[in-house]
């Protein structure tokens, strides 16, 4: 498995195989190699340009997986009307309330 992941992280020949696709490649070897394209290259300099400015993720919310999941489906049910916007907006509620006293 280890095997699998470094080839993928590190490796040019997957880097020139999958491309910006996943994102810039952490090995500087690999992102010489995924910089093949016009398309590739623009990722890669907007990186570049980005990366400084970006801070460190912070912790998640208590229960945001949770949150996202539920919230997509009833905005889903929303959406092709199998409930009516002020009914998702009570779900939407009352989930809060329950994840909040979870």
């Amino acid at each position: 498995m280890f095997g699998f992941i470094d080839f993928l992280v590190n490796d040019p020949e997957a880097a020139l195989l999958l491309g910006s696709d996943r994102g810039s490649p952490a090995s500087a070897s690999a992102r010489a190699a995924g910089s093949a394209s016009p398309a590739d290259q623009k990722v890669l300099n907007y990186m570049q340009v980005a990366g400084p400015h970006s801070s460190a993720e912070t912790d998640h919310v208590p229960n945001d997986t949770e949150f996202n999941s539920t919230l997509f489906l009833i905005y889903q049910r929303v959406a092709f009307g199998e409930i009516s916007a002020a009914e998702g907006g009570k779900q939407i509620h009352d989930l809060l309330v329950r994840l909040i006293n979870k």
